[in-house]
């Protein structure tokens, strides 16, 4: 860049990102928006309600909602109209807590989806990015097993739209793993 009165002076600048974030580009940034609109078209199929919840929330709010892990992977800065303090999501389900809580309260069961950006004060692992896009469906009020079985069945069908033909799903939660186990009529050995 040349400054008028400076004909042949040349001022870089160092255009770098945070550690752990990157751009998106072209070719991939397509890719992610079609698989997105897929995603939330799949979710719509079966009866699920698109929610863009915000970027920021007031840290009493959506801190009282999260888990001491998610709290520490949050960012929190001041808000310079109220003065206090906001908290940069690091996950939206907590934010579906909220919503069904105070804006929804109905009787019933409530299917809410959602695709956003998440940012955490952290990466995952050494390689992990710290802003991802994060999407999700919430199954409210309606029998835990089924609505587990639902989900899962929305998960995969979600992960084989990606391309993905090897998919292992792993349960750790002992009571849908041993419903699931109990309505499979195993013998005792092959428990």
């Amino acid at each position: 860049m040349v400054l008028p009165g400076h004909s042949t002076q040349v001022f870089m600048y160092n255009w770098s990102l945070p550690p752990h974030f990157s751009d998106i580009l072209p070719n991939k940034a397509w890719q992610i928006e079609v698989l997105r609109n897929q995603w939330l078209q799949m979710a719509h199929s079966y009866g699920y309600e698109l929610v863009i919840p915000p970027m920021l929330e007031f840290a009493e709010t959506l801190l009282t909602l999260q888990s001491p892990s998610l709290e520490m992977k949050s960012f929190r800065i001041v808000d310079p109209l109220t003065g206090k303090q906001l908290v940069l999501r690091a996950d939206i389900t907590n934010q579906i807590a909220r919503l069904d809580g105070h804006i929804f309260r109905k009787e019933g069961v409530t299917r809410l989806c959602y695709c956003g950006p998440v940012v955490l004060t952290y990466p995952e692992d050494e390689w992990g990015q710290r802003e991802a896009l994060q999407w999700g469906v919430e199954l409210l009020g309606h029998d835990p097993i089924e609505a587990e079985v639902e989900i899962i069945q929305l998960a995969l069908k979600g992960l084989q739209a990606c391309g993905l033909d090897k998919i292992i799903l792993q349960i750790s939660h002992t009571g849908v793993l041993a419903s699931i186990l109990a309505g499979l009529a195993l013998s005792k050995d092959e428990h």
